[in-house]
């Protein structure tokens, strides 16, 4: 187990400190869907419900699919500036992760994802800029709620700059030489760049939807498969 500095809530009080164990996978999800699936990803929200004011998930993502965690046990997300729980998500174990990773492999070595181009993948990841631009104020009180940031700033840090590197990668696909031809000691040489397989992508919990696009973009328009872990403190914005 990693751990961080302590979080602190608004008022000063010490919170959970952030480290990557094993308590939660949504893995397998990025590269396991045709192109036509991806459409369908967000009506597919079965696994949520509120409990109250608690906004739950009883699944995680994995191989393409909203599945039911192998455990039973769940992870509290807690406001800080309330201290009260605003969450609740799946504690996931060593078998959903190695399940997330099996089928992220799968997806990568049969799956279409790594043979399709990178301007076809970078559609895939404009759809996703895209639908964050469309609820710009939802993920920012979201990510307010979760670890504490002005809803002013988180606007724009928490929200519009994850869209900015999407955006960037989106770009970079169409210019970026995968394949290029250099002068070798006997003749030219083809210098290809190939997507590696599997990327374990794990984020932090002070600016989540930020590095997640960090990490994820790159590996996905390379044509790399991903399974993606959020912090326990910070799940729900992934999850969305």
């Amino acid at each position: 187990r990693v751990v961080g500095s302590p979080r602190r809530a608004l008022n000063g009080t010490p919170g959970t400190a952030c480290g990557p164990p094993p308590s939660l996978v949504r893995a397998g999800c990025a590269g396991c869907r045709s192109p036509e699936q991806v459409d369908s990803i967000r009506g597919n929200r079965f696994h949520f419900f509120e409990e109250g004011i608690v906004k739950t998930y009883d699944r995680l993502f994995i191989g393409g699919e909203w599945v039911s965690p192998s455990g039973t046990g769940t992870i509290d997300v807690i406001n800080p500036t309330t201290e009260e729980v605003m969450g609740r998500v799946p504690d996931s174990t060593e078998a959903d992760v190695d399940k997330a990773v099996a089928l992220a492999r799968e997806a990568f070595d049969n799956g279409p994802w790594p043979r399709m181009t990178p301007v076809e993948r970078a559609e895939i990841l404009t759809k996703v800029s895209q639908a964050i631009q469309a609820d710009m104020q939802g993920f920012a009180e979201l990510i307010t709620s979760e670890m504490g940031s002005p809803v002013s700033w988180a606007t724009m840090a928490q929200v519009f700059a994850p869209t900015m590197i999407l955006d960037y990668y989106v770009g970079l696909a169409s210019t970026f030489q995968f394949d290029e031809v250099r002068q070798g000691l006997m003749g030219e040489v083809l210098v290809a760049k190939e997507p590696v397989g599997v990327v374990g992508a794990i984020s932090p919990w002070n600016v989540p939807l930020f590095i997640a696009a960090a990490k994820l973009a790159p590996a996905l328009v390379s044509g790399c498969t991903v399974g993606f872990k959020p912090a326990p403190e910070t799940p729900l914005d992934a999850f969305r």
